[in-house]
């Protein structure tokens, strides 16, 4: 088969479709190499997984990193949500500070972790959609490529044993801590992250109808990537591994006395914790908008009261004055010569009375 092949069975590309150039270098692999599709597919994989390897190793050194200035930054974060309940926004900016120069100084991001998913994501979405694309042509190489009891890709697993290791393996990464990241490792609360794993493992056996029917290809593909990655993540976690990487070796945490270990939950414990949070955030919703509510009535109830008394002042100004009396009217002091003229009569009629 060649990649002009596909043009005569209607698969075709323009020059800037990402998925077509990786269905041309997937076709190429084939045909170049000689390998069989499920090798091809299983090949590219790890390929693919293999140029992510650095990324994986940088986020386990930072989540390392993370966890172990987690509780000061949630020291911070509970004193910043103090001061925001108090209005204080002095003491926000200072908490906000020193929180950035913690990260700094440990070179740490609560969203770095991000990075590694939003890398894998896309490059699993796209390989995913390049083999459902082969599988739906049908590409005829894809009826005779596969492996073992499933020869015919484009058709589904007879006896659903690849949807099932396609779960088996996803939940696994995720029991083991993705990508070589130790749960016990990660930020945040054990319980937290116990409830999410639950949650995502639930989630994926609820999915089996869904994938049980997929083409082998698709699943031969799910199956390569996360077995890939449970294997990466176990190989990661060796103490030797670590050494040779870099990577602090992390020990067990001794339980202090009297200290019960921490029990896992079950799915109904998941369950209840998630209704728990649901109530509460549409408790702290409702609250929060009955503040807003009162905070607004309260606003325009002063505002009404500024504007009743600014009116009753220019009223009050507008008033006329109560009328003055001739005998109320003040008279201005007389002159200096009257005055002088007024003393000389005076000295006249006691002379004359003399």
């Amino acid at each position: 088969m060649k990649l002009s092949d596909l043009k005569l069975i209607g698969y075709d590309h323009g020059i800037l479709s990402v998925t077509g150039w990786f269905t041309d270098g997937l076709v190429a692999l084939h045909t170049e190499l000689g390998l069989p599709w499920w090798a091809a597919i299983a090949g590219t994989t790890v390929l693919i997984r293999l140029c992510l390897t650095r990324l994986v190793v940088n986020t386990q050194k930072h989540s390392v990193r993370l966890a172990a200035v987690n509780p000061q930054i949630q020291e911070l974060m509970a004193e910043a949500k103090v001061a925001s309940a108090n209005k204080d926004t002095h003491m926000q900016t200072l908490i906000s500070q020193r929180l950035r120069d913690l990260m700094k100084e440990h070179n740490v991001n609560p969203l770095r972790p991000l990075l590694l998913p939003l890398v894998q994501m896309p490059i699993f979405l796209t390989f995913f959609s390049i083999v459902r694309g082969l599988a739906n042509l049908p590409l005829p190489q894809l009826k005779e490529g596969g492996l073992g009891w499933v020869t015919d890709l484009t058709a589904a697993d007879p006896y659903y044993i690849l949807p099932a290791t396609s779960l088996l393996f996803t939940n696994l990464v995720f029991k083991f801590g993705a990508d070589g990241v130790p749960t016990a490792a990660k930020a945040g609360s054990p319980m937290t992250t116990a409830h999410m794993r639950n949650f995502i493992q639930l989630t994926t056996f609820l999915s089996f109808p869904l994938i049980m029917y997929f083409p082998s290809a698709l699943l031969f593909y799910w199956t390569f990537s996360t077995g890939f990655t449970l294997l990466q993540s176990i190989i990661l976690r060796q103490p030797i591994v670590k050494r040779y990487l870099g990577l602090p070796v992390t020990k067990a945490q001794a339980l202090e006395p009297g200290a019960e270990p921490l029990k896992s939950p079950s799915y109904m414990d998941t369950f209840n914790a998630a209704k728990e949070y649901f109530q509460k955030s549409v408790k702290q919703a409702s609250e929060d908008s009955a503040n807003r509510a009162h905070a607004e009535q309260k606003a325009k109830h002063a505002s009404v009261q500024r504007k009743q008394q600014q009116g009753a002042f220019v009223e009050r100004i507008q008033e006329p004055g109560p009328e003055v009396s001739d005998a109320q009217t003040v008279k201005r002091p007389e002159g200096r010569e009257a005055e002088k003229q007024r003393r000389i009569e005076e000295a006249r009629r006691r002379r004359a009375r003399s």
